[in-house]
């Protein structure tokens, strides 16, 4: 199981991109979505794969979308994307 998500993490995520959102949400490129709700805030932001940014939505979590590009909104930090338990809840079963 743990080579099934971490293959699929290696397919659909591609970088880190917390600069890149921020930078386009200050030219009003895109909206930043903030957390959820209060008790979560989104700390990192990731590029993805169209099929994992809609499987990610699905799941009610953040993602902005520009043009042909997804960015998901992290609320983990510092934890291995494989073991977060958010994408995890998203994968295909």
């Amino acid at each position: 199981m743990a080579s099934t998500v971490s293959g699929f993490v290696k397919q659909h995520v591609f970088c880190r991109c917390d600069r890149a959102v921020s930078a386009m949400a200050g030219v009003s490129l895109i909206v930043r979505p903030e957390g959820l709700d209060s008790e979560r805030e989104i700390n990192e932001w990731w590029l993805v794969s169209g099929e994992l940014a809609a499987r990610l939505r699905s799941a009610g979590l953040p993602v902005v979308q520009l043009e042909e590009l997804s960015f998901w909104g992290r609320f983990a930090t510092g934890d291995a994307l494989a073991e977060d338990p958010d994408l995890l809840g998203a994968l295909p079963s």
